[in-house]
């Protein structure tokens, strides 16, 4: 029964008015839940006593709540949960990449850069973290530095062509633009 004229209905995704929830509304909900999760506890640790499980479920809860706000558009609120996790775990190759990949879209290269180099060292045959850093160097106009890690890309993923269009792009940004036309033409085969 509608209160005071007010008429309200359900879509079929049963939203209100087939409104969709704001991401705003979204990310809150994420950190309260995630904030519930942490409460419950059996009671016979402090928080100073945190397992290495813990630290892995908190870190995995993370993860999952910065998915949801990224997905949601949130990419600024993705990065923080991401931080977080990527601080009880920081050798978490997944944690790490996920910042690197969110520093990248909110254009923090430099954050980027050192999350990818992380994750490099973390996981050195990860040929995705040298194409990532290589692209988060070009970022920071460090032609140099991002040859040397598309370079890598290539020799851990022969054949793929992002890391020969990376070089080609360093190269042309350097000035050798008739290594560049090589890498270019060489990436499209």
């Amino acid at each position: 029964m509608p209160v005071y004229g007010a008429t309200m209905s359900l879509s079929r995704n049963n939203n209100l008015n087939g409104a969709r929830p704001s991401v705003t509304a979204v990310t809150f909900l994420a950190a309260c839940l995630l904030a519930l999760g942490a409460c419950v506890t059996d009671g016979s640790s402090t928080p100073a006593e945190i397992t290495q499980e813990n630290a892995n479920s908190r870190a995995q809860q993370l993860l999952r709540v910065g998915d949801a706000s990224r997905d949601g558009g949130d990419v600024a609120s993705a990065l923080a949960f991401y931080r977080r996790a990527a601080r009880i775990k920081p050798d978490w190759p997944e944690a790490l990449d996920r910042v690197g990949q969110a520093a990248l879209a909110l254009g923090e290269p430099g954050q980027a850069a050192a999350a990818f180099i992380r994750l490099s060292e973390v996981a050195p045959d990860n040929a995705d973290a040298a194409l990532n850093l290589g692209k988060a160097q070009i970022a920071l106009d460090k032609p140099n530095d991002a040859d040397a890690a598309f370079r890598r890309a290539a020799e851990l993923a022969p054949g793929d062509h992002r890391a020969v269009n990376g070089q080609g792009v360093a190269a042309d940004l350097s000035g050798d633009h008739a290594s560049a036309a090589g890498f270019y033409r060489a990436g499209l085969r």
